[in-house]
């Protein structure tokens, strides 16, 4: 990094961890379809990713994650391991249970010990009625007992968008600390996510901007800090997408003075089924760009398709019966898009009600979504997908 002492005087200290790590401590960090460019449903599940770093001209490996899975495709566990130059040793188990429904409830992380594992921290997810994530709890683990240390909450507009996401912190009771606006333009789209920090009133302190290029893809995410009344830039992210529509590179840039500085870029490699199988990180040094990590995918093998044929977008839009039907009371509606849309559902019952919304931003490919009527009786409802110009509606019976 070529401007230690320029970034500690532009960034503050939420924001330069940002940056160095990568991560976010805290944030608005689901529905993830909303917070990053849309990349492709993996073809084939990942059953191993390997990570290297630059050191001396030469790629050195460091760690990796191995993953389980259980009959259905769900991760059941991660493990990670480090290289110790002779053979990978255990370091992390994460380990994930869903609900009745399917969806992720409880991820649990361990670390290895010389006496064996032992418990680091949790984090347990609640859902509303319409599949909707609406609570995360983080607990970090003290001794012999889980005790409270995050949570986050979630609300959504009427159209099933993520609203408002408000971060909590405990200190013998659940205390504000931030929140973070969304906001979407006219298309529907991610405009603004604004942060705000609790100081006995909600003060603007953050905000990223998403801009979008003619084929409908993120090609740019702004980063500001709010400085007195002025929003004052930060760093950027730029994305590049391949002939296959792919996300090929993001380059980011950091804001210095009144110029844009090179910082840091990642290049992206896919095998011939469209699954991400390398990417690369290199930092901006002496006017050129030098390797940092790199990461290699490791998916299992296929067997019933040929190269490149699940690459395929749908060429016209179409809604599927959804299965299974009849239902109880949880059913699966399968649908395609040939380009990235809203996809509102709305299910009514007999009478012409609506008992159901949702509203979604989904990419190009086959795509399904979850429905639960479980608050409803027993009968024949009318689900319709809307997305863009394209409606179409269909039948479904629930027996209870």
């Amino acid at each position: 990094m070529k401007y230690p002492g320029l970034v500690l005087q532009t960034l503050g200290a939420a924001c330069l961890l940002m940056l160095l790590t990568g991560t976010v401590v805290a944030g608005p960090k689901l529905p993830s379809e909303f917070l990053a460019p849309e990349q492709p449903e993996v073809t084939y599940h990942l059953l191993e990713q390997v990570s290297y770093e630059w050191d001396a001209g030469d790629w050195v490996r460091t760690s990796r994650y191995v993953y389980t899975r259980d009959s259905q495709g769900r991760l059941l566990q991660r493990l990670t391991q480090r290289w110790n130059g002779l053979d990978w040793q255990a370091y992390h188990l994460l380990t994930l249970t869903y609900n009745a429904q399917g969806r992720l409830s409880w991820q649990v992380y361990r670390r290895r010990y010389d006496f064996g594992w032992q418990y680091l921290d949790s984090l347990t997810y609640s859902y509303d009625l319409s599949g909707n994530l609406i609570e995360e709890v983080h607990q970090t683990w003290r001794t012999d007992h889980w005790e409270n240390l995050e949570k986050q909450t979630w609300t959504y507009d009427s159209q099933g968008r993520p609203a408002i996401n408000l971060v909590l912190g405990w200190e013998y009771m659940w205390v504000r600390y931030a929140r973070y606006l969304y906001e979407y333009d006219l298309y529907g789209r991610l405009a603004v996510v604004g942060g705000q920090w609790w100081t006995g009133g909600w003060n603007d302190i953050e905000r990223s901007l998403y801009f979008y290029d003619l084929m409908d893809r993120r090609s740019e995410w702004l980063r500001q800090q709010r400085v007195d009344t002025v929003w004052t830039d930060l760093f950027k992210t730029l994305y590049t997408y391949d002939d296959a529509d792919l996300l090929a590179e993001d380059l980011e840039l950091l804001s210095i003075g009144y110029d844009w500085v090179n910082y840091r870029r990642t290049l992206y490699e896919y095998d011939d089924y469209g699954n991400r199988s390398r990417m690369v990180r290199q930092d901006w040094e002496e006017d050129q760009w030098v390797n940092l990590t790199r990461t290699d995918y490791t998916y299992d093998t296929p067997t019933d398709v040929e190269p490149g044929e699940r690459r395929a977008l749908p060429p016209r839009p179409a809604l599927a019966q959804n299965y299974p039907n009849p239902f109880n009371p949880t059913t699966t509606i399968p649908f395609d898009l040939p380009r990235r849309s809203e996809v509102v559902l709305t299910v009514y019952n007999l009478l012409g009600q609506e008992v159901r919304r949702t509203s979604q931003i989904r990419p190009a490919g086959h795509h399904t979504m979850d429905l639960n009527m479980q608050d409803q009786p027993s009968g024949v409802y009318l689900y319709r997908l809307q997305a863009g110009d394209f409606s179409e509606t269909r039948k479904m019976l629930l027996l209870k």
